[in-house]
């Protein structure tokens, strides 16, 4: 299970956070349980004070608004930290990315983990629905990995933001799930 970008930053910038939180929470408990990894993909924006994606912050940011986005989810700034109502475990890997997809060229070194555990079943929680949960997921898919999201334990900006990933999604990039029916299927299965 990849939990995408659930840091403090996000907080009280996408609707509908609060009550994903549980779902997560819930769900790392339970697939643990039966084995699963449970993967902490953190957006990390800033190291060091160095700018980690400069063409994004000059593009779509002035000067003033790139520099908050930068330090509110610099590695190991408060924004960047793990927002509160979820547990990691110990045994869970914490993998900074510095772009949308955790699968992008030198985002991350996500699909490294997976291939050392020998994953190939993708799981989908966090925000926002549409960019990196989405962004992620595609990006998956085209690596022929099997994946799912987790309508109910994913969120966006605005509720239409996150019905339109999900749309995206299920035309054919994911399987798009409920909690209620991962829980219902480790049962089952």
């Amino acid at each position: 299970m990849l939990v995408i970008d659930m840091q403090c930053y996000y907080a009280s910038r996408i609707a509908g956070i609060d009550a994903i939180v549980p779902r997560i929470q819930q769900l790392c408990d339970t697939l643990r349980g039966r084995g699963a990894t449970v993967v902490w993909l953190m957006n990390t924006l800033e190291r060091d004070g160095v700018d980690l994606w400069p063409a994004y912050h000059a593009g779509f940011f002035d000067a003033a608004a790139a520099l908050e986005h930068r330090r509110g989810l610099a590695s190991g700034s408060a924004g960047h930290a793990l927002i509160d109502g979820l547990q990691r475990d110990a045994r869970d890997p914490v993998i900074e990315k510095t772009r949308f997809s955790a699968f992008a060229p030198g985002s991350s070194v996500l699909a490294d983990v997976l291939a050392a555990r020998q994953i190939d079943n993708l799981l989908i929680t966090g925000v926002a629905t549409n960019v990196c949960c989405e962004s992620t997921a595609r990006d998956a898919m085209m690596r022929d990995y099997r994946v799912a999201i987790v309508s109910d334990a994913t969120a966006a900006v605005t509720p239409e933001d996150h019905v339109n990933g999900l749309s995206t999604l299920a035309s054919c990039f994911a399987d798009v799930v409920t909690s209620t029916e991962v829980v219902a299927r480790l049962i089952q299965g």
